[in-house]
């Protein structure tokens, strides 16, 4: 019978990802960077690092960094868009992930990687715990994205609640949270296909019906926007 290796179990061999995005007031306001560190599952530093970051906007490019003694990297002078990062170095898993960056704005990430094989361990050994880790990384998303609609960055939120929703496809706040993204971009359309979603998910949303009664007022069809109001005062008075 496999064991899994004390120490790891418990945090099921996550990668811990901060993304904190912030604006960044220097003369790098027409490009974004990217900044962090790579260690291992006790939070020791890993060097030599290698990190594929690959730009899928307009044209795909790569670009790779290594990490350094402290198991630190940098990357200045970015372009703004989707980026997909790969970790790798001997003796460990590699680690994906996807993220967005904006104009003007630093993006902090923190990599833990795994020993080599210990994900597909954990995963055999600990199924329930896999789960966890899928909520976990769907609710950072959810924060992240939070904050960057916030900070006006929405086609930033928008990239991380759909990483959310490819996570977690049954979150009916990822898709709320995604249709209300699409309200600030007055773009109706997808902000009611994201709402119904997240109705067809929980019919007792009620935040999504308040934002769809406002997707419907802007399109001027008060009748079903009164309808759905209704509705909420119906969930309102029941709770």
């Amino acid at each position: 019978m496999r064991t899994v290796v004390p120490g790891i179990r418990r945090s099921l061999f996550l990668v811990l990802l901060t993304l904190l995005v912030f604006s960044n007031s220097s003369d790098a306001q027409m490009t974004a960077s990217l900044l962090g560190s790579v260690v291992d599952v006790q939070g020791n530093p890993l060097s030599g690092v290698t990190l594929k970051l690959l730009y899928h906007g307009n044209v795909t490019r790569e670009i790779e960094v290594s990490t350094d003694d402290a198991g630190k990297f940098a990357r200045l002078g970015l372009q703004r868009g989707p980026y997909e990062l790969t970790a790798q170095k001997d003796g460990f898993d590699v680690e994906t992930l996807s993220f967005s960056l904006g104009v003007g704005r630093r993006a902090l990430l923190t990599l833990t990687l795994l020993p080599e094989g210990a994900r597909r361990m954990a995963e055999m050994a600990q199924p329930e715990q896999v789960e966890d880790r899928r909520e976990s990384a769907v609710r950072a998303a959810l924060q992240a994205g939070a904050a960057a609609s916030l900070a006006g960055a929405h086609q930033e939120a928008i990239t991380l609640f759909t990483s959310a929703i490819q996570t977690l496809p049954d979150c009916h706040e990822c898709h709320y949270r995604l249709g209300r993204t699409y309200v600030q971009l007055e773009d109706y359309t997808k902000a009611e296909a994201a709402l119904e979603r997240a109705l067809e998910i929980d019919s007792e949303y009620a935040p999504a019906y308040r934002t769809l009664a406002v997707v419907y007022s802007a399109q001027e069809r008060f009748d079903e926007a009164a309808a759905v109001r209704a509705r909420v005062a119906e969930l309102t008075s029941a709770s």
